[in-house]
């Protein structure tokens, strides 16, 4: 009798042990496939935001396109003059020594050209084939000294000034085509924005008398 009893009971506490592993094994299992779970989730989180931050650096590339598109418009004579007065009062001038510098001829010859579609170096490296946009002009003064502004005019009061060289003095123009081009593309990827400012009517009339006829 005792020993059917140790029988039964071996058996039973052999059974409670087979069920126990099956429980554990089975806990593992759902433990497992919950991380497999959670991980999938975190991937996939992951890379929705991933997703998010691309698609926000290309907007942001893009309002970076639109802002060096901007539509420009036709320069007058006049509005050529302000732009060259403008740079004059950036510089410190003011409307008395202007006007002194024009009477004594040590600002003559000023003169407006528009240089749309010409060579953004000026020819000055041939591999430079960047070109200046729609409606740019060049507004300068036959006295070297007195500088030049290349620009394009955004509205009646607002031009996009471009800061290219008075004078390509630099021997890299001729002989460094990438550092070359690194200098047209910085300048005219980077202009300045001026609100222009009105000469009086008698200097604006002073200014147009010594214009350059060539």
């Amino acid at each position: 009798m005792l020993k059917r009893l140790s029988i039964a009971t071996i058996c039973l506490v052999g059974a409670l042990t087979l069920a126990g592993c099956s429980s554990s094994n089975a806990n593992e299992k759902d433990s497992s496939s919950s991380k497999v779970t959670s991980s999938k989730k975190v991937t996939k989180h992951s890379k929705s935001s991933q997703s998010s931050q691309k698609t926000s650096k290309q907007d942001s590339s893009n309002d970076t396109d639109a802002s060096s598109t901007t539509a420009s418009i036709p320069a007058s004579e006049d509005q050529g003059m302000s732009v060259l007065y403008t740079m004059y009062r950036r510089e410190g001038y003011s409307d008395d020594s202007i006007t002194e510098s024009l009477q004594n001829k040590q600002l003559s010859g000023i003169k407006l050209d528009e240089i749309s579609g010409k060579n953004a170096a000026y020819d000055y490296n041939k591999s430079v084939t960047r070109v200046f946009p729609e409606n740019t002009y060049l507004v300068f003064s036959s006295m070297s000294a007195a500088g030049s502004v290349t620009f394009q005019l955004v509205n009646n009061h607002t031009a996009k000034v471009y800061a290219v060289p008075s004078h390509f003095q630099d021997e890299r123009w001729l002989t460094d085509d990438n550092w070359a081009q690194n200098e047209v593309n910085t300048y005219m990827n980077n202009p300045q924005t001026w609100e222009l400012q009105t000469p009086s009517a008698d200097l604006l009339n002073l200014m147009k008398t010594t214009q350059s006829s060539y």
